[in-house]
């Protein structure tokens, strides 16, 4: 094995990792921010940034094999990931089957309710384009992938175990 390829497998999953962080501290932030009624919303960008920690997801699992070392960093990610969904997953009922746009889901503090058509566009202002629709889920499935990339890093595998003893016995820590 090459150093570069050595090198990818360290940096990759680490790299992966603060992406995902970076994600779910967005998620977390859109609860907090007031919206334009004017402007299209934070649902693109998001979405971007959502497919962008899958890809980035993908890259730790390439780094198992060297995971004893950046172990530590699933326990915060999948905290991380928890929490964002539990913020997210309202906007669910909300945006996904009521059909109230993205930013006032996310800026409701009430239990999630099922308004009617009529008042959709009176009251609670447009409704919910095709991409709000479908943001709460493919952010609650890039959460969910995180939660198990996080199980499969935190966990020890059986190989690891049998790899110990050769790292120390090589000097590496």
């Amino acid at each position: 094995m090459s150093p570069a390829e050595i090198m990818f497998r360290i940096a990759a999953p680490l790299g992966g990792w603060l992406i995902f962080v970076a994600h779910a501290l967005t998620l977390l932030a859109l609860t907090q921010v007031e919206c334009d009624p004017i402007a299209p919303g934070h649902a693109p960008g998001t979405a971007f940034f959502a497919v962008l920690s899958g890809l980035a997801l993908t890259l730790v699992g390439f780094g198992l094999p060297w995971r004893a070392g950046f172990r530590w960093i699933a326990y915060p990610a999948a905290a991380l990931a928890a929490i964002a969904a539990w913020k997210i997953a309202p906007a669910v009922s909300e945006t996904t089957l009521a059909g109230i746009d993205l930013c006032r889901s996310l800026a409701l503090s009430t239990p999630p309710h099922f308004p009617s058509p009529a008042l959709e566009t009176s009251i609670l202002g447009r409704p919910a384009s095709g991409l709000e629709r479908a943001w709460p889920v493919l952010q609650l499935l890039v959460l969910g992938g995180a939660v198990i990339q996080a199980f499969r890093h935190a966990v020890p595998h059986e190989r690891d175990r049998q790899a110990e003893p050769v790292r120390h016995r090589s000097g590496d820590t």
